[in-house]
C-alpha cells in the first residue's frame, strides 16, 4: 500500500540542524536518509562533506519508507520524516535495530502512542535552544518545536544545542 503524504509534510532541513549531529557520528559511516532526495537534501550534502557515505530514498522515487526494504547495509537512519505519519516512521525505524535520528515535533512525546514507545525504547532527545526554521517551497506555517528523537547516537537522554547564529 502506498502511503499518502500530505503537502504539509514537505519541509526541508537547514544545514545547521544537520551539522548538529556530526560530532555524534562515527567517521566514514553509511547513513540512510529515507525521506530525502539526493541532490537537494542538506542531510546528504552535509554528511558527504564530512566523509560519510549517504544513501537517499524518497517516496517520489517510488521508495516509500513504510513499505520499502533496502537492499544495502547502513549504519544509521537519519532524516526529517513526514510529521503526519511520524509514529509509523518511528516504529518502522525502530524495527531495523540500528542507531537513528529522526527530526520530529517535541510535542510528540506527549502523545499516548509515543508514550507507549517510550516505555520500551531508550529514546535520546537532541533539542535546539531556538526554534528550528525549515526551508519550504510555499508559504506555510512552520512546525512547532522540533528536535531529533535518537537511539544509539548522542549517548545521553537529553542534549540541548545552542542553534543561535
Amino acid at each position: 500500500m502506498k502511503q499518502k503524504y500530505k503537502s504539509q509534510d514537505e519541509y526541508y532541513t537547514r544545514r545547521e540542524q544537520v551539522e548538529a549531529l556530526l560530532i555524534y557520528l562515527k567517521p566514514n559511516s553509511v547513513i540512510w536518509c529515507p525521506a530525502d532526495i539526493d541532490l537537494i537534501s542538506n542531510f546528504a550534502k552535509v554528511f558527504r562533506e564530512a566523509g560519510h557515505k549517504v544513501i537517499c530514498t524518497h517516496i517520489w522515487e517510488e521508495q516509500d519508507f513504510l513499505t520499502y526494504e533496502p537492499d544495502f547495509e547502513f549504519d544509521y537512519i537519519i532524516t526529517n520524516p513526514p510529521y503526519s505519519i511520524r509514529k509509523q516512521w518511528l516504529e518502522k525505524t525502530i524495527s531495523y535495530n540500528k542507531p537513528y535520528a529522526l527530526l520530529m515535533p517535541i510535542i510528540s512525546i506527549m502523545l499516548k502512542d509515543f508514550k507507549r514507545i517510550l516505555m520500551t525504547e531508550d529514546i535520546e532527545l537532541l533539542m535546539f535552544l531556538r526554534r528550528v526554521r525549515y526551508i519550504t517551497t510555499e508559504q506555510k506555517n512552520q512546525p512547532t518545536e522540533t528536535g531529533y528523537f535518537c537511539k544509539g547516537i548522542i549517548g545521553n537522554n537529553i542534549v540541548v544545542v545552542d542553534n543561535e547564529s
